[in-house]
């Protein structure tokens, strides 16, 4: 029972002749039906094996191929179609070396200041530089590629079809960088990392995150009395208990240092105590538990340090995808002809 079979029949005169013809009505959709959404009973899991197509899927959880349509119909993600059907290892892998061919390469942005410390510019900044489409020479490397994709979110020039190998390094000592320049528009920027296009970051996150250890401490009252630095103690579920040390000024706690920000953390409290004051609070805040998207700029706010960055890099990204896209669910053999039967009538309605 093929998908376009459920589809009625429209007359369209393609020629404009006045002579109409009987075509499907390719245009026509229903989401799934809501009595199927509502009763989870009707649905099953599974996980696509490597290579396997949907009619081969449909033949082993039905005994027959002709079920495939329905898993692009109760599946959100596959209502793209085909396209979007878990490639297998070695298509995926095929993919990614023609999709990610080239490198990626980024620049290391810092804030030009004046005299008298206002900003004046954005050193090595890709915003407004460079026109897609243009040959991008490193003049160094005499590396030269086409310019395809500016990413200005995570700061990326994506140039492919190149010809020798760009320069990028920070880790070394010497000829870690290079100057690029665009030939149409005559733009320059000193690359700060080039790397292959597909081990590039996707996106940067917090290394710390979800290690359960603290980001940072929050002084919320700094008491009074104290005649020397009082005791932090925290009181956590964690494998490793932090510590930090006080500062005191004028009677007042007036600064908590991290020492060591323990880990394993989902509830972590502080006190503070001795010191000969009283009334000094604080409150702890926790890495997120997921690794969630930041920026590498340091100079905007949220900004993460390098020494604390860690990234997801294109080749991982389009694994996990295609990993999620392995798993999907199908409508119970029992109920696969029900099914079918009011798909069938919704579609011709």
């Amino acid at each position: 029972m093929a998908f376009f079979k459920q589809f009625p029949k429209v007359e369209y005169d393609f020629r404009r002749s006045g002579i109409k013809q009987n075509m499907v009505d390719i245009f026509r959709g229903v989401r799934p039906l809501p009595t199927f959404l509502d009763n989870y009973s009707a649905y099953k899991f599974y996980e696509i094996k490597n290579g396997e197509r949907p009619d081969i899927v449909s033949r082993r959880l039905y005994n027959n191929p002709d079920f495939y349509w329905t898993f692009f119909v109760v599946n959100d993600f596959l209502h793209d179609g085909y396209r979007a059907w878990p490639m297998s290892q070695e298509a995926l892998q095929e993919y990614i070396e023609k999709e990610y061919e080239g490198y990626a390469i980024t620049t290391n942005p810092g804030l030009i200041k004046n005299s008298d410390g206002n900003v004046t510019g954005i050193q090595d900044s890709i915003v407004g530089k460079f026109q897609l489409g243009e040959t991008i020479t490193g003049t160094d490397s005499g590396a030269t590629g086409t310019l395809t994709k500016k990413d200005i979110d995570m700061n990326q020039l994506i140039v492919q079809n190149v010809t020798g190998a760009f320069i990028g390094d920070p880790t070394l000592i010497q000829n870690t960088t290079e100057q690029i320049t665009g030939a149409t528009s005559s733009d320059t920027v000193s690359t700060y990392q080039a790397f292959k296009y597909a081990d590039a970051p996707y996106y940067y996150y917090d290394e710390n995150a979800g290690t359960g250890a603290i980001k940072q401490i929050i002084l919320v009252n700094g008491g009074s009395n104290y005649t020397s630095a009082p005791t932090v103690t925290f009181q956590g579920n964690g494998s490793i208990s932090p510590t930090a040390t006080a500062t005191i000024s004028g009677g007042k706690v007036t600064a908590i240092t991290i020492n060591n920000k323990g880990s394993g953390h989902t509830t972590l409290n502080v006190t503070i105590t001795g010191g000969g004051g009283s009334g000094a609070e604080a409150r702890v805040l926790l890495y997120p538990e997921e690794k969630l998207p930041v920026t590498n700029a340091i100079f905007i706010p949220g900004g993460v340090a390098e020494s604390d960055l860690a990234y997801q890099t294109y080749r991982d990204h389009e694994f996990k995808l295609n990993e999620e896209r392995s798993k999907i669910r199908y409508v119970d053999p029992n109920y696969i002809g029900q099914f079918v039967d009011k798909f069938k009538k919704s579609i011709n309605a």
